[in-house]
């Protein structure tokens, strides 16, 4: 029997009044999951200054995870809300999102 495949995704308040949301993300990071990080993620921008997003570890991520995170991207720069970002992939998945056209601009 196989082992489902999971995100890791760790959500926490940071700062003197807890201003920022820290994000971690690992695991999984695919079109399976991105809906449902997506929800999660809406459900707290509201009450913070910014994020702090770190992905290591990534299993797996495809492009349409890549695109949740360019549209998180977004919406914070159209709420004028901070986006600090530490993404640690290995080279085969960077050079999948070069040849795709992406680059990583966080």
């Amino acid at each position: 029997m196989s082992e489902k495949k999971q995100v890791h995704l760790r959500i926490e308040r940071e700062g003197d009044q807890q201003q920022f949301l820290s994000i971690t993300l690992g695991g999984t990071l695919t079109i399976d999951h991105a809906a449902r990080v997506q929800q999660v993620l809406l459900q707290h921008l509201d009450a913070v200054q910014g994020v702090r997003l770190s992905i290591d570890e990534a299993d797996e991520m495809d492009l349409a995870f890549y695109q949740l995170l360019i549209s998180l991207q977004q919406t914070l720069v159209k709420q004028n809300k901070e986006l600090e970002a530490t993404i640690i992939l290995d080279e085969e998945k960077e050079e999948l999102f070069r040849r795709a056209g992406f680059e990583f601009n966080f």
